[in-house]
């Protein structure tokens, strides 16, 4: 298991601890942010295929198509 340092700034410091008491202790956060931060990544980069091939097999993107998508989605 590897080990890190980062520093942070007193209003970071401040969130992580408040986030520690919560959810058990500061590595847990740190942990559970990347695992947040790569899923959203993920996530990202699936729905940029997903617009790829949208405009590949059915021609130009309507806007007001993905407006509604992400309403419905609540992205």
């Amino acid at each position: 298991m590897a080990t890190i340092t980062v520093r942070l700034d007193a209003d970071d410091e401040r969130m992580l601890d408040e986030l520690a008491e919560i959810h058990g202790d500061r590595s847990t956060v740190v942990r559970e942010a990347i695992r947040q931060m790569a899923a959203s990544e993920t996530r990202r980069e699936g729905l940029g295929a997903f617009l790829d091939d949208w405009e590949r097999e059915l021609g130009p993107i309507d806007h007001a198509q993905v407006d509604e998508i992400v309403r419905r989605l609540q992205l």
